[in-house]
């Protein structure tokens, strides 16, 4: 059995935070922001926005004349859920009113918009479910220091949602095959220490441990190898050819990443698709809200669109999207 994307759909905060609006660093550091990164401004959640306010206001931009009632699942795809229990996608199942769904959260940081396509898919593949919402969404303001420069002014908040479906009626590409993967021993590269059963709220000596932090170097370096190493396996596995892939899409975390990926694979940088000099990195939501804004801006090539991104865990990932229309 096939699986489809049907529709996609994606949210932002109505909130725009430029570079210049980071007051509380020095002005001859604004211009490094996109310098190193590529980063103009950002996005933020507002007051009484949480990470399934993003997640439900996507699943609707996506859905828009579907029933939610035929919605037989729901996977969101985050690293910033509302609170520890429940899970997140139970309060977006409510919000959309897809009363028939199971819900559920999965936590692979920034590999979350592949992880999600790849799981809804396996769901609809199985014959498990016909229809299938798969949703990233993330709220990266509300677990940063705003004082570390090495962090906060690189993460922006939003989400992204598509539509898989066995149904391929109406469809934006055919769902093929993924490549997708963990490295445990790089644990501690990107995390958020504090706040779990290692260190509980009750037992934090360290109020920083409750702020996200990472090993920027190492992401680097980690990004750019498993990056294009992936993109590599997952042409392989589904018998297709870096030449057969029309567009890029990957996790926007820093256009000097996406640069060099695009150098290592030897494809012209004008092939791979960039937003995050307006949204900064929204870390698991990235990929699929760069899906839906790619889609929104009227492209429409012939050939394939490769999904990839890579994040904590450490994890990475790719899958690929066949002819999109």
């Amino acid at each position: 059995m096939n699986a489809f994307i049907i529709s996609t759909g994606s949210y932002l905060p109505e909130r725009v935070v430029d570079n210049s609006d980071l007051k509380q660093f020095p002005a001859n550091a604004i211009p490094l922001i996109e310098a190193k990164t590529g980063v103009k401004s950002r996005r933020y959640a507002g007051e009484g926005q949480f990470t399934s306010s993003l997640a439900a206001n996507a699943a609707k931009a996506c859905l828009r004349e579907f029933p939610p009632e035929k919605i037989d699942a729901i996977l969101l795809a985050t690293s910033t859920a509302d609170r520890p229990i429940p899970a997140a996608a139970a309060r977006v199942a409510s919000a959309i009113g897809a009363k028939n769904s199971f819900a559920v959260d999965l936590n692979s940081v920034c590999t979350g918009s592949v992880v999600a396509v790849e799981f809804a898919a396996a769901l609809v593949k199985s014959g498990t479910a016909k229809n299938v919402l798969a949703i990233a969404a993330d709220s990266y303001s509300k677990i940063l220091d705003m004082s570390d420069f090495s962090t906060a002014p690189y993460f922006g908040d939003g989400a992204g949602c598509a539509l898989v479906s066995s149904n391929p009626e109406n469809a934006v590409a055919r769902i093929g095959e993924a490549a997708i993967h963990t490295d445990g021993d790089g644990f501690e590269t990107i995390t958020v220490k504090a706040g779990g059963s290692e260190i509980p709220f009750g037992a934090i000596s360290n109020p920083k441990d409750a702020f996200f932090k990472m090993k920027g170097r190492a992401v680097f370096e980690f990004a750019t190898d498993k990056g294009r190493a992936v993109i590599e396996e997952c042409l392989a596995k589904n018998g297709a050819d870096k030449a057969d892939v029309a567009k890029f899409i990957l996790h926007q975390a820093n256009v000097n990443i996406i640069k060099k990926i695009a150098g290592d694979l030897g494809a012209d940088e004008g092939r791979f698709f960039t937003n995050l000099e307006k949204y900064a990195n929204t870390a698991g939501a990235s990929t699929l809200i760069a899906l839906d804004d790619f889609l929104k801006g009227g492209e429409s090539p012939a050939g394939n669109v490769v999904l990839a991104a890579f994040g904590g865990g450490l994890t990475w990932g790719a899958i690929l999207l066949e002819k999109l229309k």
